[in-house]
């Protein structure tokens, strides 16, 4: 005869036992998920002043690619290529109804270099005065490699305010030992 012990735990096991037998999906709290699709914009010669002086010019044509993210790791759409050569371009596009870029109605706009101010369209060369002289206009045809569902990360509140004080701390310190040097600041350590 068994125990009173021995007999509760074959019980529960049996319950566990029976109640899992179909698979379930994990749910995670706090952590979405989004698509992420990758394109490759196709080789394209660009333009490029190779000149050590300002007033020579060596324009050279290279071949160059770059790659585009629909999103960052954050989860936030992006419009731009990555930069290659000193600039990127910018993207516009539609969805469709499943989330996918229309080839259609992609337009990928001029080399430009992004500044706080907005984009720069990509300088080539200068004339004497200083004066734009030329620009490089070229584009490229984009394809799709793949697509991916990734968890977005969440930001840590916690984390990020001892990163914060941490980055104060040190500023801090740093500012102790700068020294002005005619119109550039050096860091003394």
């Amino acid at each position: 005869m068994e125990t009173q012990e021995k007999q509760t735990k074959k019980v529960v096991s049996k319950k566990v036992s029976e109640q899992s037998p179909k698979k379930s999906k994990r749910v995670y709290k706090g952590q979405k998920e989004v698509d992420h699709d990758l394109y490759k914009l196709l080789a394209a010669p660009m333009i490029k002043n190779q000149s050590w002086w300002t007033d020579r010019e060596n324009l050279v044509g290279l071949e160059h690619c770059h790659m585009f993210h629909t999103i960052d790791s954050n989860g936030k759409e992006q419009f731009y290529s990555s930069q290659v050569g000193g600039h990127q371009h910018k993207i516009t596009f539609e969805r469709d109804d499943d989330g996918m870029i229309i080839p259609e109605s992609v337009k990928i706009g001029p080399p430009v270099r992004r500044t706080k101010s907005g984009d720069i369209q990509l300088v080539v060369s200068r004339d004497k005065r200083g004066n734009v002289s030329k620009y490089d206009t070229h584009t490229h045809e984009m394809e799709y490699i793949l697509s991916e569902r990734i968890k977005v990360r969440q930001r840590n509140e916690e984390a990020a305010k001892r990163m914060a004080e941490f980055m104060q701390k040190t500023e801090n310190k740093f500012a102790a030992h700068t020294t002005k040097v005619g119109e550039a600041e050096t860091n003394v350590l």
